[in-house]
């Protein structure tokens, strides 16, 4: 059987007219990934699958950085990531653009909660952006 549970954020940030290279220059981190709209989606192979992204985007994961089944070490991975430019992301929603952190959470053994403690939550309102979450459960082979 697997981890109970699994936990990863993403930075997400959207705009019709999004410039990746800009946005990377403005917050000064790089990102997981980014294009522009109209851009050619590829697999991650880097095979083109006929479809172009419909708006810009720039995303970053805590995927890879973070370890940790806890999604509260995920969003402040992120939160510390981008807090030092919170006023680049404030002027960048401010301008249009949509910013949020996506969480998901998925439980392969069943219920479970989470908690973002409040220096976390303090942190992150400083970046004017949404938190979405969601949950999954994915039952384990032996469950099923």
């Amino acid at each position: 059987m697997g981890d109970p549970s699994t936990a990863r954020a993403v930075l997400r940030i959207y705009k019709d007219d999004l410039d990746p290279v800009a946005v990377t220059r403005l917050i000064g981190v790089l990102p997981e990934e980014s294009f522009r709209k109209n851009q050619p989606v590829l697999t991650k192979a880097g095979v083109d699958t006929g479809r172009k992204y419909r708006i810009g985007g720039w995303l970053l994961s805590s995927e890879k950085a973070v370890s940790s089944d806890l999604l509260e070490e995920h969003v402040e991975w992120i939160v510390d990531q981008v807090l030092p430019k919170a006023d680049a992301i404030r002027r960048l929603v401010n301008e249009g653009a949509e910013v949020n952190i996506y969480c998901t959470m998925t439980s392969y053994e069943g219920g479970f909660g989470f908690t973002l403690p409040s220096n976390v939550l303090t942190k992150f309102a400083q970046l004017d952006a949404d938190l979405d979450i969601e949950v999954f459960f994915e039952p384990s082979d032996e469950l099923t």
